[in-house]
């Protein structure tokens, strides 16, 4: 996946490199895989905002960065803990399987925040966020009480220095980011309040968080996101049907519904229950909201796919790569098709 900013230059890494270490330990270098090329009619000072020495433009906000990845069972289906250069923050992934094993973890023995995370195909993964000092009473309790959930994602330090009112910081931000992002039926009734952090200690967190943000979608967890804007030039797409019109972009996630956008109010018979339920969900969380002979869009909305997105709109069964057009008539799958086999 290639981007670039105003300049041309490619802000984030255009591929991944992984290379194998001896007992299951991954490590994912980000980084540019050719240099970029800079149009400096359009931005004359691209010699000094890139740094070609690095790799990457100084003033884009997302410089490379490693990851390192260690599969303690063996097996990349089994837990996984992940690691960010320069960090003393550790992820820690559990599959519900592998639960048993987690208890003899010393990553499970500090305080920690953690999400409980459950998907069904076609529907809004459903959420849990939560704290605790050890992390693994906590997670003991869920996994006798809650059944729904199929994988816990949870952070701590290496060395050990969050506290009990650290984690209650970071919990509390990440309910607040997940309810402004709408992006999963969150099971927490209320924000926790944020506990009282000194000012050095606030600033701390916040940067704490930063990183796990940074992290939770290479976990495959995009709860906390708003979506990612469109890059300059996107292909705009309008989707009609009876009672209005809907519009959108192909984004990193899969496709953007634009907020404004018109959605039909009745569902089709032929509309999967997965499908109906996503709708329902969008209505309960306010991202659709009623407009009279139609449903309307509140904000930008992230679907994972053009057809997850044109069935939402249509409250029928539709192939997005057809249903989506440009202004001149243009098919999504033509422009899809055509890209591919451009030189």
């Amino acid at each position: 996946m290639q981007r670039g900013d105003k300049c041309g230059a490619r802000t984030i890494a255009d591929r991944f490199e992984y290379s194998l270490v001896l007992l299951g330990c991954y490590s994912l270098r980000f980084f540019p895989t050719r240099p970029p090329r800079l149009d400096k009619r359009k931005c004359p000072n691209a010699d000094r905002d890139y740094d070609h020495s690095r790799g990457y433009n100084v003033n884009s906000g997302n410089p490379p960065f490693v990851i390192r990845m260690f599969l303690p069972e063996g097996a990349p289906e089994g837990i996984r803990i992940i690691e960010r250069s320069n960090w003393v923050g550790q992820a820690v992934i559990c599959p519900h399987g592998s639960f048993a094993k987690l208890k003899s973890r010393p990553e499970a023995s500090r305080a920690g925040v953690y999400v409980l995370l459950g998907v069904a195909e076609d529907e809004m993964p459903k959420a849990y966020i939560g704290e605790a000092d050890p992390i693994i009473e906590r997670l003991v309790n869920h996994y006798k009480q809650k059944e729904w959930w199929d994988t816990a994602v949870f952070f701590v330090s290496k060395d050990q220095q969050l506290n009990k009112a650290h984690v209650q910081f970071l919990e509390s931000r990440l309910v607040q980011l997940a309810k402004k992002a709408n992006r999963c039926k969150l099971e927490n009734g209320n924000v926790p309040a944020e506990p009282s952090l000194s000012e050095m200690e606030h600033a701390e967190m916040e940067g704490f968080l930063s990183h796990m943000l940074q992290i939770y979608p290479v976990a495959g967890v995009n709860l906390f996101q708003t979506p990612v804007a469109a890059p300059p030039g996107a292909i705009e797409y309008c989707l009609n049907f009876k009672h209005g019109q809907a519009f959108g972009v192909e984004s990193p996630e899969g496709f953007l519904v634009r907020a404004q956008s018109a959605a039909a109010k009745d569902v089709g018979r032929a509309l999967r229950q997965g499908s109906v339920k996503l709708r329902d969900q969008l209505v309960e969380l306010g991202v659709l909201m009623d407009a009279g002979d139609h449903l309307q869009f509140t904000q930008d909305y992230a679907f994972n796919s053009p057809s997850t997105a044109a069935k939402v709109v249509c409250g029928n069964e539709v192939n997005g790569r057809t249903a989506w057009r440009t202004e001149s008539g243009k098919v999504l799958r033509d422009i899809q098709n055509a890209a591919i086999e451009a030189p």
